[in-house]
């Protein structure tokens, strides 16, 4: 475009020299076909170097968009948290930090039966719009869903990020859970399909999260008997006939919290024992929780 409005201001300026000063002209024709070259010549150096950084750009802007899709793709597989995570590092390493987490383990109760009278398409059906109601519950509260087990869910708190009220989402996640499952069997009723019911268990304690796998396949999760326990309290619930069961270590911490979070009222259910723990637990539950049948 500058060689072009350059050609064009210089073919006026000569017609108005050969207009007015026609006499005195000293224009040779080498002297026209030298300029015509060196301005061609700019041309083809601007057209080039436009070019190439239309180019650069272009294949910038893609290669954004591309990372950007990536890593809403991989976060479909994975929580959002931890696909940021691995697109920060170049290179991810196996292994894990030990830290201070809240574990949720909710679980379906009977839906392994319930799901041999369905097809394998309407078992998929119901059970993602199950997992899609209580993943809303979780992500409003900042948990990070470690993994789909089947038709349980495993959710830990203060993974990515560690918070001082770790404890009190977790607890506020399995009350919202059961009200999110209410309001779920009511659709269902709608629909003509039977309630569904499920055990949340919640603890707190020292968990170490990191890479598991190998070089060729990894996985960012939490291990530790702080998640062996929450999946013991969920087992729990249905000796102790109630759909949540909580640590004694979680309420402590979600009570010693900073803040001004509310947290739902919890009755003690007493002491328990769990495999693998020769001392009791004590354990609590949400207030309003009614014991089932």
């Amino acid at each position: 475009l500058g060689s072009g409005l350059m050609v064009a201001l210089s073919c006026l300026l000569l017609g108005l020299d050969y207009a007015y000063n026609a006499e005195g002209l000293l224009y040779s024709t080498a002297d026209v076909v030298n300029f015509s070259f060196f301005l061609s010549g700019a041309a083809l150096l601007g057209y080039t170097v436009a070019s190439r950084t239309k180019r650069l750009v272009y294949e910038g802007a893609g290669a954004a968009v591309e990372a950007e899709r990536a890593r809403q793709r991989l976060g479909i597989y994975v929580s959002e948290e931890v696909a940021n995570e691995a697109m920060r590092h170049t290179t991810l390493q196996l292994g894990g930090d030990r830290r201070l987490a809240a574990v949720l383990v909710a679980d379906l109760r009977g839906f392994t039966g319930y799901a041999e009278q369905l097809t394998p398409d309407a078992t998929v059906a119901e059970l993602n719009a199950y997992l899609d109601a209580m993943v809303q519950v979780v992500r409003h509260n900042g948990g990070v869903v470690d993994k789909f087990m089947g038709d349980a869910i495993m959710v830990a708190f203060g993974v990515a990020e560690p918070r001082p009220n770790d404890a009190v989402r977790a607890i506020n996640t399995a009350d919202q859970m059961c009200k999110a499952l209410e309001e779920h069997n009511t659709q269902r009723a709608r629909c003509g399909r039977p309630p569904f019911a499920h055990g949340v268990g919640v603890h707190f304690g020292p968990v170490v999260a990191g890479n598991v796998g190998n070089r060729d396949r990894l996985q960012f999760t939490v291990i530790g008997d702080t998640v062996n326990l929450a999946s013991r309290l969920e087992a729990a619930t249905k000796e102790l006939a109630c759909p949540v069961v909580i640590s004694a270590e979680a309420v402590e911490s979600a009570r010693a919290a900073p803040g001004a979070i509310p947290m739902p009222d919890l009755r003690s259910l007493g002491e328990i024992q769990v495999p693998g723990r020769a001392a009791g637990l004590e354990v609590y539950t949400l207030a309003e929780e009614k014991e089932e049948p």
